[in-house]
């Protein structure tokens, strides 16, 4: 007896058998009919397309330097199973010195296999975007990642990647991914509105008093075209990364304009010269959102009301206020409350310190 066995390990694994009896030798049989041609297998369906935005060794797409467990590429569907081949006929064994036989029949061709259905197409990823610093954002956030690595050796054409996913902005003003709410809004908060006080009742009026003696003629007033000549104006132009620390780091200008005040070398820190009440005020534009906060530092002690926060990532700081500074008093524009994280500002809105002398 003869034994044969074939398997096809594909996604279904199949083993066929298949047992071929040995003809005792006498006269010339007839050749077996030919065995019918297996059904070929199915078309494994296409893998889904990893997530954006680079691929790692491993082939995955990696965000944050983490391996999302997608794959860049969708996986090649199984090849279908190889209908097995149809079982030959014995050949008869050759008998004793005698008459030839008959020549046995040929035997039927097997029909073909049906075509496996195609795989369904994978499903599009998020799609992200390049920041001013040349690196992937999703979400706003800085990935650290590089949008344009070194040229590398030309390597064999690889499969095209599907398209990622467009944001869009929701009824609620956040941030939709693939119609998933990210919880991130499309805008910063606005400000709530302080109440309105209510308008006290008017008073009765009083009964006219005796004219008093005429006064002595007062002195002459400052002339009110001076109260501009003390001023500052402080502008960071052209955008920069920098990395803030948890108690302040110092925001240094490279545009300054100064009437009556100095500043340092490295722009960042500014003298008052005359005592008295300042209008004074700061706006800051970052490129992503950040939990950072802003404040005026007076001998490096916040100076009062000039704090910028929210409970929400911001990427826009707009502060004014009214301060009593004395001569001597040195100020700057302080970004904190990280742990050294890099921050961008803003290249095309530039960040800028301002203040002005009422009296």
């Amino acid at each position: 007896m003869l034994f044969y066995e074939d398997c096809n390990c594909c996604c279904n694994c199949v083993q066929r058998k298949y047992y071929v009896t040995q003809i005792v030798k006498g006269a010339t049989g007839s050749t077996g009919a030919t065995g019918a041609t297996g059904a070929t297998g199915q078309v494994g369906a296409t893998g889904q397309a990893g997530a954006t935005p680079r691929i790692g060794i491993n082939g995955n797409w990696f965000i944050e330097g983490v391996d999302t467990g997608l794959p860049s590429q969708g996986v090649t569907g199984a090849t279908g199973n190889t209908g097995s081949t149809g079982v030959t006929g014995a050949t008869g064994s050759t008998g004793a010195t005698g008459e030839k036989g008959a020549t046995g029949a040929t035997g039927a061709t097997g029909s073909t296999g049906a075509t496996g259905n195609t795989g369904a197409t994978g499903a599009t990823g998020a799609t992200p975007r390049i920041g001013v610093n040349g690196n992937w954002f999703i979400e706003g956030v800085d990935t650290g990642l590089p949008s344009q690595g070194t040229t590398g050796a030309t390597g064999s054409t690889g499969a095209s990647g599907e398209n990622g996913y467009t944001p869009t902005v929701g009824e609620n003003g956040n941030w939709y991914i693939n119609g998933v709410d990210t919880l991130l809004p499309a805008r910063g908060e606005q400000g709530e509105t302080g109440a309105t006080g209510v308008t006290g009742a008017t008073g009765s009026t009083g009964a006219t008093g005796a004219t008093g003696a005429t006064g002595a003629t007062g002195q002459d007033g400052q002339d009110a075209t001076n109260f501009t000549t003390t001023n500052l104006s402080a502008v960071r132009s052209g955008g920069m990364t920098m990395n803030v620390q948890r108690n302040g780091t110092a925001l240094p200008m490279n545009e300054i304009h100064l009437n009556n005040f100095t500043a340092n070398e490295k722009g960042d820190t500014f003298s008052v010269k005359e005592t008295g009440v300042y209008l004074v005020g700061y706006h800051i534009k970052t490129c992503e959102l950040t939990n950072m906060k802003v404040r005026i530092a007076r001998n490096n002690t916040a100076l009062s009301n000039s704090v910028c926060s929210s409970t929400m990532p911001l990427c826009d700081y707009n502060l004014s206020t009214i301060a009593q500074l004395n001569a001597g008093d040195t100020l700057q524009l302080q970004l904190y409350d990280l742990d050294n994280e890099k921050i961008s500002l803003h290249d095309e809105m530039s960040s800028n310190f301002w203040l002005v002398r009422l009296f």
